[in-house]
């Protein structure tokens, strides 16, 4: 369970550093009155697309070959 907690710990540093970056990038791209809109598209695009993306993504990656331990029948 200790080794969860710390994986979860990681992936979190990780992804917050991906969702500042993200913002960041939006605020100096678009001028002030569009900022907010394009900063609420993008959350909530990722909010929604997230988990089509991670399963599409586990799929590709459970049927890989290239997997370790994997035996092809």
């Amino acid at each position: 369970m200790p080794v969860l907690i710390g994986m979860r710990c990681l992936q979190a540093i990780g992804s917050s550093a991906v969702i500042s970056v993200g913002a960041g990038s939006l605020a100096d791209m678009y001028e002030v009155h569009e900022r907010g809109q394009k900063v609420g598209l993008s959350s909530s695009l990722s909010a929604h697309l997230r988990p089509i993306l991670l399963i599409i993504f586990q799929c590709l990656l459970i049927n890989s070959p290239i997997l370790p331990g994997r035996k092809d029948s």
